[in-house]
């Protein structure tokens, strides 16, 4: 194939014999003479021959004719004499000599005038001469003969590219048809270029695959490089200096290099697919930017030789790069390989022809062009086919997400429909099973009560106080399996009510003495206001009784400190109304039980924040007891005022009311009586062997809380017994060692998640062992047990051998984790303290069109004492709070971190900057353990422009008034926080003006900026100078970047680093 067209190159090349004529005839009606067969030329291979020295004899007879009108010598370093003689017969006043070949760098045409050489015109490195008319891709020079005379003319020629010369003698008249026809061909042709450019840009818009960017990059540079060989780029830019000719030739050709072999990189995936040719093409593209750096240093002539020998190899290696891909499957690679077959076979005809192998003719004179444009076409195509390919596998995706979707919403409505049946099947099991199960409960209840008071039998203590547990558990098992019938029923509108008037309230003050004797504690306090003649109210009295006692007593469950009134009113819109409210009057506490729990539709029991656990069914059953008497729970949270429960009822009827109130008495909950019988056992700790090690265990079940310490005991445990949360703190916190602690996760008092966090702020987890077990069951509780610091966590039911040998796995972990060196310990805690201190600083800074605030914290060690935090009360109000603890380290850490708790529930004063440090100054000052803490606050009206500040001690406040770049210092009177119980902090006011720059900081970085003098602050004050015209963000970024430098990239600052910027606009 290769062999047909090298045949077919010589058979388009000019086969015109010599002309008989020694000298070339100017005719009218001439348009371009080609002179190759008139000339004579001599090879100067010396390179030091004269004008003067070619009229010399002997140097004329050694002008040759070219062979077989060969006119390409290849790569040479000889200086090319040429020689012909010219007669102008014609009428035409300008004749011009021009060689279509812009490559040659040095030209010099003379003309023999008597017996010397006399120069008519150059284009060299140093000059053009004469200046050009006219403008024309190759060089052109005017000659003008005389009419009617023989004249002879030499053109000396010297390139360090390929030696040829297309010599041709022309008018102005074909000279100007030649330029449009050019220009139009170049035009065409660099139009076909910028098309295909555009088209590439536009797929990288479209697909975003740098294929694309880098075919396109391959057009640009393809463009420039052809255009500088066919002498486009002259025609455009004549002024270019003939000297870089050769070196932008080169490079440009280079950058064709990279860009395509990149192309074939990023579009044959070669990376992934094939790794050996991947290498290879980096090595090209290696060498291309070595032999670009090395230009400047390099010789010319040896250059274009290895850059078109190069080219061969730079195209045969991407056409086998296009072949190997779709061998491995890569469809679009046809393409590639059709395109570079033809750019191949058109890159080896340039090469060869330059090397003078080829003659030069149309074919190998524009294979360079010829081979771009088929190329640039096929490239185009395959990005097209894989753009296609992309869209189809897209299509095939989303025609798959859509069937997905259908099968998933099928799936969906069957799983509804089972669940359905499912839950109908569960309330019928509920209902049936606990139906099924109140007879032999009733049977075992009847026959223990009777072996307690048949007095013929005489039982030991052991035996009586077991009995009671039984008795106990039986009767806490049949009020369950109660609540479950109630709620089944109520669920499937089984229940009918009893209605008669009722009294509320007798019935709420025999609730209040039952909640209060079951709770065992005085510290919960409910009071009945409801009025003495209050007017009796529609309802069954029975279901009502049920439902105030399972809203009261969940309540009181909650938080054992909980202060809650009962009241009643006649409802001001509905005379026949009767309204009845729930009030606690601790903040936000009844919200969480009626969003989690009232609200739900899962009788399950549910643990909440402070652990007391609630039984969710009998918050639901009151719910359903007040809808089916035409009601529903309201309700309403206010701030500082707490929660509030309402319910209507219909008034009664003055006639025939009977005001007995049903009996309901604590026997009903029998099990807090065993608690009050094991309370006293909870404060006397067993004195054992020094040996044994010692368990504290706190559960709720005092029947699996015997079970559980009988086990113990046996395996060689010294058992602790507390009855809440409050109770197992207190045995941590004495002088008794605790080896490993057992809580349930629904403690009374203070829950189970509390008192892991308080024991873990004393005893690490390897160094006491905690295990919760608890009957909740769902992932979340597991969760946040783990996460406030137990060991490990067991649900019940379990067997009782089960948690022994979890305790002895815990303790023997802990024995091997006490011989850990104490060091990479602290280490971990200290990384673990460092990611939950950054949680407590804000992240974001408030926002708004009236400012900008921007903010840094950097801690010296992994954690730090340094602390802010902002407060938006409105779109023109703010308020900002800065401390810093005297020292680093842990100690200082976590009191920065108490101060986010205490900033919380204090920023509601923050518009008192006075009000609010002695708020902070109370909290702590118990809580400093002979530390202290400076802090600044201040509170901002944007709307009237006014600054209050009050100062503990902290750094002054700095407010840069950038309209007159003055730095205002405040230093507000005020001791450190800790150092005094009654302080006096003095406030100050600000009038504010646009511009305004407010700067809040610690002296961590003042202290910084100022080494020498760290009280004067002038560098310091220097710095928020020098970028006043910055935004606070860009104020900050450039703090940042003057820390980094000082410290020379080593962010050691000696202490730690807070700053706060606010923008006034």
């Amino acid at each position: 194939m290769i062999l047909r067209i090298i045949v077919i190159i010589f058979l388009l090349s000019p086969s015109i014999a010599l002309s008989s004529s020694n000298f070339v005839e100017l005719k009218d009606g001439g348009s371009k003479i080609d002179i190759t067969n008139y000339i004579s030329y001599l090879e100067d291979k010396s390179n030091d021959l004269s004008p003067d020295d070619l009229l010399k004899s002997d140097i004329q007879l050694q002008f040759q004719r070219p062979k077989k009108n060969k006119i390409n010598y290849g790569f040479t370093t000889s200086t090319y004499w040429l020689r012909f003689s010219v007669k102008d017969l014609s009428s035409s006043d300008k004749w011009f000599l021009i060689l279509d070949y812009p490559m040659i760098e040095n030209i010099k045409v003379y003309k023999q005038q008597n017996n010397s050489l006399e120069l008519i015109g150059e284009v060299s490195h140093n000059k053009i001469f004469p200046p050009v008319e006219i403008s024309y891709p190759g060089r052109i020079f005017s000659i003008n003969p005389i009419k009617n005379q023989k004249e002879e003319y030499y053109v000396q020629l010297k390139t360090r590219t390929t030696m040829r010369f297309p010599l041709a003698i022309c008018s102005l008249n074909y000279l100007n048809k030649s330029l449009t026809a050019r220009v139009l061909l170049n035009g065409i042709y660099l139009g076909i270029i910028f098309v295909m450019f555009l088209f590439n840009i536009f797929f990288y818009g479209t697909i975003r695959h740098y294929s694309s960017v880098f075919a396109s990059l391959y057009i640009i540079s393809f463009g420039l490089f052809v255009s500088l060989q066919n002498g486009t780029f002259w025609m455009i830019a004549p002024w270019f200096p003939v000297k870089h000719l050769l070196a932008t030739y080169i490079t440009s050709g280079l950058f064709v290099y990279i860009f395509s072999t990149l192309f074939a990189i990023y579009f044959l995936k070669t990376s992934e697919n094939l790794p050996t040719i991947d290498k290879v093409l980096k090595i090209i593209i290696a060498l291309c930017l070595s032999f670009i750096a090395s230009l400047p240093f390099s010789s010319m002539s040896l250059m274009i030789k290895i850059f078109s020998g190069f080219g061969i190899i730079w195209s045969f290696a991407n056409f086998i790069a296009g072949i190997s891909s779709l061998l491995h499957g890569y469809r679009s690679a046809r393409f590639f390989i059709a395109g570079w077959a033809f750019f191949f076979l058109s890159v080896t005809v340039f090469a060869i022809r330059g090397f003078g192998l080829f003659p030069s003719n149309t074919l190998t004179l524009y294979s360079i062009e010829i081979g771009s444009i088929l190329v640039i076409f096929f490239l185009s195509i395959a990005i097209s086919d894989q753009y296609y390919i992309i869209q189809k596998e897209h299509s095939k995706a989303q025609n798959i997400i859509i069937e997905k979707e259908k099968e998933l919403s099928q799936v969906q409505k069957s799983l509804i429909e089972n669940l359905n049946q499912i839950s109908a099947f569960k309330d019928d099991l509920i209902k049936t099973t606990s139906s099924q199960l109140k007879t032999p409960l009733s049977s075992i209840i009847g026959i223990t009560e009777s072996l307690l008071v048949d007095k013929d039998i005489s039982l030991s203590n052991k035996v009586t106080y077991n009995l009671k547990l039984i008795l106990v558990s039986t009767k806490r098992l049949s009020r369950i399996i109660q609540n479950f019938i109630d709620y089944t029923q109520l669920k499937n509108e089984e229940t009918q009510l009893n209605l008669s008037p009722v009294d509320i309230k007798p019935i709420v003050d025999i609730l209040i003495d039952v909640i209060n004797k079951l709770q065992n504690s005085s510290s919960v306090e409910i009071i009945n206001k409801i009025p003495e003649n209050f007017p009796f109210v529609i309802a069954d009295k029975d279901r009502l009784t049920q439902a105030i006692f399972n809203l009261l007593y969940n309540i009181s469950k909650l938080n054992p400190e909980i202060k809650i009134k009962i009241k009643s009113k006649i409802d001001s819109q509905d005379l026949t109304k009767a309204c009845f409210i729930i009030q606690e009057e601790r903040e936000g506490t009844l919200n969480y039980i009626i969003d989690s729990l009232i609200e739900t539709e899962s009788p399950m029991i549910k643990s909440v924040y402070n652990g007391s656990s609630l039984s969710g069914i009998e918050l639901i059953i009151a719910k359903q007891i007040i809808e089916l008497h035409g009601s529903k729970i309201l309700i309403e949270t206010k701030k500082d005022q707490g929660t509030i429960i309402t319910f209507k009822l219909s008034i009664a009827k003055a006639s025939s009311i009977n005001s007995t109130v049903p009996k309901f008495t604590a026997f009903e909950y029998p099990e807090f009586e065993i608690q009050r019988e094991e309370h006293k056992k909870a404060e006397t700790i067993h004195q054992e062997k020094e040996s044994r090690k010692n368990i504290v265990l706190a559960d709720n079940d005092q029947i699996l809380l015997k079970a559980i310490e009988n086990n113990l005991t046996i395996e060689g445990y010294n058992v602790i017994i507390a009855n809440d949360g409050q109770q197992v703190i207190d045995i941590i916190e004495s002088a008794v060692p605790v080896d490993a602690v057992i809580i349930d996760a629904l403690l009374p008092r203070i829950n189970s998640l509390e008192v892991i966090s308080k024991i873990r702020k004393k005893f690490s987890i390897a160094e006491l062992p905690i295990i919760v077990i608890s009957s909740l069951g769902e992932p979340e509780n597991t969760m946040a047990s783990f996460e406030s610091g137990a060991n490990d966590y067991l649900n019940k039911p379990f067997y009782i051998y089960e948690i022994v040998s979890r305790l002895k796995t815990q303790l023997q972990l802990k024995d091997a984790v006490n011989s850990i060196k104490r060091v990479s310990q602290i280490e971990r805690e200290l990384d673990i303290a460092r990611e939950i201190q950054q949680s407590l600083i804000p992240q974001d800074a408030p926002k708004s069109d009236k400012f900008e605030i921007a903010h840094l914290y950097i801690p010296m060690d992994k954690v730090g004492g340094d602390y802010y935090d902002f407060a938006t009360i409105d779109e023109d109000r703010i308020g900002i709070f800065i401390g810093d603890v005297l020292g680093h380290g842990m100690p200082a850490a976590l009191i920065a971190s108490m101060l986010k708790s205490i900033f919380n529930i204090s920023h509601q004063f923050i518009n008192n900057p006075v009000l609010f440090l002695k708020n902070i100054n109370t909290a702590l000052n118990k809580n400093l353990y002979d530390r202290f803490l400076t802090a600044m606050c201040i509170y901002i009206d944007f709307e009237l422009k006014l600054l209050k500040v009050a100062r503990a001690g902290h750094e002054p406040l700095f407010i840069h008034r950038r309209c007159d770049d003055i730095i205002h210092e405040f230093m507000p009177k005020g001791k450190l926080i800790g150092f005094s119980t009654e302080p006096n902090y003095e406030l100050k006011e600000i009038s504010l003006k646009s511009g305004d720059r407010i700067i809040l900081y610690t002296d961590g970085i003042s202290d910084f900026f100022d080494k020498d003098n760290p009280g004067e602050k002038k560098n310091f004050k220097n710095l928020i100078k020098k970028y006043k015209d910055q935004s606070a963000k860009e104020f900050i970024s450039k703090t940042v970047e003057e820390l980094k430098t000082l410290s020379s990239g080593q962010n050691d600052f000696g202490d730690d680093i807070t700053l706060v910027a606010i923008d006034i606009k």
